[in-house]
């Protein structure tokens, strides 16, 4: 059984350590396209989860930074428990290591990327 912060009785410590949670597509919460900043050097795709939700375990080929710009979140790596980070908090992500985040409390992220002037679709590989 997954226990996600925010049910009744689940507290932050009790996830600590545990492995990052299995999220359904539907769960995921996916930023209107007005939010979104975009030219060919520079991505920014700010997220915001209310708390107990979580963003789904993924990968890119690409590393990337990721603010936290509000809130706390918990942190998964490689499916390695990073702990809680509380914003404003900015956190590299290596190109090919599997990462999620569940928030503690309501949170608002931004996944920021540099895109070397390649555009867009260059970041939209996932491994």
């Amino acid at each position: 059984m997954i226990m996600l912060v925010g049910q009744a009785g689940v507290h932050a410590a009790e996830v600590l350590g545990q492995p990052a949670p299995q999220v359904a597509p539907a769960d995921r919460r996916q930023p209107l396209a007005l939010d979104l900043y975009l030219d060919d050097w520079l991505f920014v795709k700010p997220i915001a989860l209310k708390a107990g939700e979580a963003l789904e375990q993924h990968v890119h080929e690409r590393d990337h930074a990721t603010l936290i710009a509000t809130g706390t979140m918990r942190v998964w790596m490689d499916g390695q428990d990073q702990g809680e980070v509380t914003g404003p908090k900015i956190i590299k992500v290596r190109g090919g290591t599997k990462h999620q985040f569940l928030a503690v409390t309501d949170a608002l992220f931004c996944c920021i990327w540099n895109l070397r002037g390649e555009g867009y679709p260059a970041i939209m590989e996932d491994v």
